[in-house]
């Protein structure tokens, strides 16, 4: 079996002294598309921002494995997290290579691979994001992220504001590339039908607890889906 990016231990994270993930477990594999889905304050999010380093962990363990040398993880937060006076490029090259103006062949090279990831943003490559409308910023936030090949790729909610075949295109995109980078994404959605389509796995959180790892054909059961849920 191939080894694991990221293991879990029985991770507990609490905020304002309140437990919102509890003793709970994960393995996440190369390849692997993980949906992670639940309700509102079901702990989703503060698993994603403790898997990502934005949340101190009260218990338990987080063992990392993936190619040495090479960025654990990276996040796409739900607003996008953009700077709002740099350009598309500038935002980006922030995120993959760490400064906002790389020397002219790293732009170059960055620009080709965002343009061929994410294709809308070909036009506005040199716009401040302030000029952006919600869903332009988003993608902006997807193809920084995407483009990181990091070990893990984290993403809260990445298609809020998309149109259904952006939002299916784009995660198409990602998820074909993960084998052939070695790496993983765990996906934190609420339009299921979309990331549905591409994930591997599914996850299911509740009380801070993770209550379902299995197979995405739960998804077809809705009353068996409604029973853990509730």
């Amino acid at each position: 079996m191939t080894a694991p990016l990221i293991a879990v231990d029985r991770l507990t994270v609490e905020r304002g002294g309140r437990p919102v993930v509890r003793d709970l477990s994960l393995v996440i594999r190369p390849g692997e598309v993980v949906l992670l889905i639940g309700h509102n304050g079901s702990g989703k999010s503060s698993l994603l921002h403790a898997l990502a380093g934005l949340l101190p962990a009260q218990a338990g363990e987080m063992r990392w494995g993936g190619l040495r040398g090479r960025r654990r993880q990276a996040v796409m937060l739900q607003d996008g997290a953009t700077f709002l006076s740099r350009s598309v490029t500038e935002n980006v090259a922030a995120g993959v290579l760490g400064r906002f103006r790389p020397g002219p062949a790293k732009r170059r090279a960055l620009e080709g691979r965002l343009m061929a990831a994410i294709p809308e943003l070909t036009s506005k490559l040199q716009t401040p994001c302030a000029d952006l409308s919600g869903g332009q910023r988003q993608l902006v936030g997807l193809g920084r992220t995407m483009l990181t090949d990091a070990d893990l790729l984290l993403f809260d909610e990445p298609t809020v504001g998309l149109p259904v075949d952006v939002a299916s295109r784009v995660l198409g995109t990602l998820c074909g590339s993960l084998v052939a980078l070695g790496s993983a994404a765990l996906i934190v959605e609420h339009n299921i039908d979309i990331a549905a389509k591409f994930a591997t796995r599914l996850c299911v959180m509740k009380n801070g607890e993770l209550v379902y790892d299995g197979a995405l054909a739960l998804l077809a059961d809705r009353a068996k889906l409604r029973n853990i849920y509730l």
